[in-house]
């Protein structure tokens, strides 16, 4: 069976898309991870590898406004990994309203 491809889009990475739009759908999109916990599932997986790398630098590529970056920081400090997350994305985002540095 071959499934179809569908040629889909983010609207927030559009240049058309107000910037209110764009600025509220990614609050949304944060406060959604954050209340749900869906970093949860990672965070030991993510830590094992962290511990075994010895590495405590993350990179999170296409960040948008960075919503999970906190939550999985602060969920791996809480297990004793102190890291340094660097978020990416274009268009640049807004910064992120707490320091990624524990």
């Amino acid at each position: 069976m071959t499934l179809p491809r569908f040629h889909l889009f983010e609207l927030e990475d559009q240049p058309w898309l107000p910037d209110i739009v764009r600025d509220l759908a990614t609050d949304y999109l944060c406060f959604i991870q954050s209340v749900l916990g869906l970093h949860r599932p990672i965070v030991s997986v993510l830590a094992d590898a962290l511990r075994a790398t010895g590495a405590r630098d993350i990179v999170d590529l296409c960040s948008g406004g960075g919503g999970p970056a906190i939550s999985l920081q602060t969920s791996l400090a809480a297990g004793g990994l102190s890291t340094h997350i660097t978020l990416t994305g274009t268009p640049a985002e807004s910064p992120c309203p707490v320091p990624l540095d524990t």
